[in-house]
Parts: C-alpha cells; structure tokens; sequence
C-alpha cells in the first residue's frame, strides 16, 4: 500500500520528524501507562497466572481460553496503532520490511529487558534502538554496520543468557510445580 499521507490531529498535520517524535512519544507513555493498568487489574492477575501455569488457572475454573482471546485483542488494538504510525510516517506499508530479522529483534528486545516485566520491555526496546544509533556514529558501510549489529545483539543476548537468565528486570517465577 502506497500514498499514505501525513497524519492529521485536530488539523495539524504531522509531517516533520519533530513533531512526529512527539506524537510517537505520547503513543508510548500512552501504551505504558494503559498497559501497566492491565497487568496490575484482576485481568492482568489471570493472564500472569495463564503465563505460570496455565492448569491450575484452569482448575479454579476459569476460562483460559476467553483470556487469551481478551489478550490477543489487547495486543491487536496497540499493534493497530503501532502500524497506523508506520504507514503515516513512511507513506507505504510493504510485507517485504517486516522480515524474520524484526521478529528476531522483539524478541531479543524482551529477552535482554526482562521476560514479565513492562519496563523491562521498556529497558530492552531502548537497549536496541540506541544501539544501532552509537554504531552508526563510526561512519562505517551499510554492510559493516549490519555485521556489527548482529555480533553485537548475539553476544548481548548470551551474555544476558549467561548472567540474567530472566533479563536486565526479569521477575521470578510465581508458581513452581515439582
């Protein structure tokens, strides 16, 4: 899909990067802020349950599967709002950029955070966009920079691996069955 204009709020239409920082930024602290709601309600309490030990939430008879379905829509509505970002900001929307490579990336972002922590999530998110940032600093090719990267995302994920096994503020685990 291609020609998607600027976004427009309340007739101010975002097209400067600056601007587009700030309105990034609102949709984040927006995200934490809702989501730490969730994980602290009843609902979140369950899904945290599911999470330890999906069989005994179950036995207290509570229906697994309606929480997951509630989750799922929970993380379709941010990810809704997370691509229309995407496609006002570049204009066009391609399968082609969303490779194996940005799964790996997410993934490795809440593993070096911390699994079942939302500011570990937050804390690995920032690990790997400041990053690549300081790479691009040396001036190097796009090659250099792309090798250097993912040397630099291996040896971090196996050092947190080794070290932190849950992540920088990875919780323990609730329930451990014998």
């Amino acid at each position: 899909m291609v020609g998607v204009p600027y976004a427009k709020i309340f007739k101010l239409e975002v097209s400067s990067p600056s601007i587009y920082f700030w309105v990034v930024l609102f949709f984040v602290l927006f995200t934490y802020f809702v989501l730490s709601k969730v994980v602290k309600s009843p609902f979140g309490l369950v899904l945290e349950g599911i999470r330890e030990d999906e069989l005994v939430v179950s036995m207290l008879g509570i229906n697994t599967k309606a929480y997951k379905i509630r989750a799922f829509m929970v993380s379709a509505f941010f990810a809704g709002i997370a691509g229309g970002l995407y496609a006002h900001y570049f204009g066009s929307v391609d399968p082609n950029r969303f490779s194996i490579m940005v799964s790996f990336t997410i993934i490795s972002m809440v593993i070096i955070g911390g699994v079942a922590s939302l500011n570990g999530a937050l804390i690995g998110a920032m690990i790997f966009i400041v990053l690549p940032e300081i790479i691009n600093l040396f001036k190097l090719s796009s090659s250099d920079v792309a090798a250097i990267r993912q040397i630099l995302y291996s040896f971090l994920i196996l050092i947190i691996l080794i070290f932190k096994p849950k992540g920088i503020l990875g919780r323990d685990v609730l329930i451990k069955r014998h």
